[in-house]
């Protein structure tokens, strides 16, 4: 049994504890150990005699012959496996529910893991601390849960949801982190800069740099010589665009699309070679919208030639008009969607 990844329980902590899993063997006992769920993980189908037991050992209830063993339990501090399944299920409901037995089958695993193929191919999870040294062109880091540390010559570094602390120092030509929980430490010479949502602190020395791009929860310490634009990163404006195709067309291809306007003059200012497009604004809709950019590349070459995309007229029915410089697919926080960076074109 498995229920690989989907919220088997609630939880105020984590812990592990052994548990009588064999309807036909209740003597025989097993290591399980509780995580935190994935913010859209499923829940189970089904009711479990394998949820926690913590508050009723506590309240003096009798140990179930199935379910946890009263009086095993250590707590952990609930991280992520290093490989997560991210769908399925193994077991019947009745496994669930009254127990397996030792005459049933036992699935193969996925390759490396100790997970069951019956669930999902796992992800791997960055749990451990990173560190970097050197001259290094590109990094992009995914979900580390463990602290990174990165020295020397980094052209470009793209941080995603880090939980643990981070410092980075030596030349940085562009870092992106985002959602960070931890600390945030930079020092030496970085040249452009955004830092989205840090809960933790953020503390800045010796830098010669672009932007500044932060929803902080905590303090901002910044020392040396700075550029600094600080601002609420996920404010927008709800509301309709028309789009028309090419840009300047007499009449519109689709209108009254929903969208949400954000401004971000200070990120997409433009400074290359770092930024190859420059926008005023970006607007985020549904992840199956048609909207174009014109943006190619030309073969062997690491720049983008811009033309531009479509037209945008925000609200629908209005005269301010936008082009479209880029389009990317994002994940704000909130599920998947697509995100059009603009560029204002009149008011």
């Amino acid at each position: 049994m498995n229920p690989c990844g989907r919220v088997v329980d609630i939880l105020r902590s984590a812990y592990q504890v052994s548990i009588r899993a064999f309807s036909d063997d209740p003597e025989k006992v097993t290591q399980i150990r509780w995580y935190r769920a994935r913010p859209k993980a499923q829940m189970m189908p089904w009711a479990s005699s394998f949820g926690s037991r913590v508050w009723e050992e506590r309240d003096g209830e009798g140990q179930e012959a199935i379910g946890e063993v009263y009086g095993t339990s250590q707590w952990r501090g609930g991280q992520i496996p290093s490989a997560m399944p991210t769908g399925g299920l193994c077991g019947s409901e009745r496994q669930w529910q009254q127990g397996a037995t030792a005459a049933d089958p036992i699935p193969a695993t996925w390759p490396g893991t100790n997970i069951p193929v019956c669930c999902s191919k796992p992800e791997r999870q960055d749990l451990g601390g990173i560190a970097l040294g050197g001259e290094v062109a590109s990094i992009i880091i995914e979900k580390p849960e463990g602290g990174i540390a990165l020295g020397g010559e980094v052209a470009s570094i793209i941080i995603e949801k880090p939980e643990g602390g981070i410092a980075l120092g030596g030349e940085v030509a562009s870092i992106i982190i985002e959602k960070a929980e931890g600390g945030i430490a930079l020092g030496g010479e970085v040249a452009s800069i955004i830092i989205e949502k840090a809960e933790g602190g953020v503390a800045l020395g010796g830098l010669d740099w672009n932007s500044f791009d932060n929803d902080a929860t905590k303090g901002i310490a910044l020392g040396g010589d700075a550029v600094v634009h600080v601002r609420k990163h996920d404010v927008g404006i709800p509301g309709t665009y028309d789009l028309y195709r090419p840009f300047g067309a007499a009449t519109p291809t689709y209108t009254g699309v929903d969208c949400t306007l954000f401004e971000d003059v200070p990120t997409g200012r433009g400074q290359s070679p770092i930024n190859t497009v420059v926008w005023t604004h970006y607007l985020e809709t549904d992840a199956d919208t048609d909207i174009l950019d014109g943006c190619t590349r030309t073969d062997a070459v690491n720049t983008l030639n811009y033309a531009d995309g479509d037209e945008i007229r925000i609200p629908s029915s209005g005269t301010t008009r936008y082009v479209v410089v880029f389009v990317s697919q994002a994940d704000p926080g909130d599920g998947q969607v697509t995100r059009a960076y603009l560029m204002r074109h009149s008011a």
